[in-house]
């Protein structure tokens, strides 16, 4: 099975990948790019696969997949 979690913050991403999700994708509405990319890195040793949505940059900077909407 797989789950996808979106989150917009650390605390959450890391319940979610702890309980079992696969892909945790980062969903910060408005956040700048270096806003993402800190929490991105932050989540570096979190065992899902992580995603960003919608900051190419972010997702590019990171080495992470990107979700376009």
């Amino acid at each position: 099975m797989r789950l996808h979690a979106l989150v917009s913050d650390e605390e959450t991403a890391r319940r979610a990948a702890a309980g079992g999700a696969t892909i945790v994708q980062l969903r910060l509405k408005g956040a700048e790019t270096a806003e993402v990319v800190a929490l991105g890195r932050s989540l570096a040793d979190i065992s899902a696969e992580l995603v960003v949505n919608d900051d190419v940059d972010a997702a590019i900077e990171l080495g992470v997949g990107v979700h376009l909407g």
